[in-house]
């Protein structure tokens, strides 16, 4: 399975250089996984773009994006393993991504995220990272 973070899948709903290549990552998987912090941070995201491009998507294309995946819930154990994650550099919602990817164990895949500090705390760890360059 693919988890997939909030700074790729906000490539789907305000155009960047990345789109069509996360676009096309995301359907060569037959899983892809997320967490539900990810609907609030999209919604946040689309919100601030269209504050500066009228064009940008609205409220209804981040449901989109998301519709087609397995949302992940904060359980008290992916808390407990965001709170005491390594290195500490890792920002809060960062480390909620992380250790929901983890908590998926075997069945993780990979984890697409454009976030450097997120790939660094996943490659100490062993987990690929996926983060395909624009065209």
């Amino acid at each position: 399975m693919l988890y997939a973070d909030t700074s790729a899948l906000v490539k789907l709903a305000v155009t960047e250089s990345e789109t069509a290549a996360v676009r096309q990552e995301l359907s060569s998987w037959t899983g892809v996984v997320t967490s539900v912090l990810t609907e609030i941070e999209l919604a946040r995201a689309v919100a601030r773009a269209r504050e500066r491009d009228s064009a940008a998507l609205d409220e209804l294309a981040v449901w989109a994006i998301t519709a087609g995946m397995v949302e992940i819930e904060l359980s008290a154990e992916i808390r407990r393993a965001a709170a005491d994650l390594q290195p500490t550099a890792v920002r809060s919602l960062d480390a909620i991504h992380i250790a929901t990817a983890l908590s998926l164990g075997e069945d993780l895949g990979g984890v697409l995220t454009y976030d450097r500090r997120m790939q660094e705390a996943l490659t100490h760890r062993g987990v690929a990272v996926v983060a395909p360059a624009a065209p």
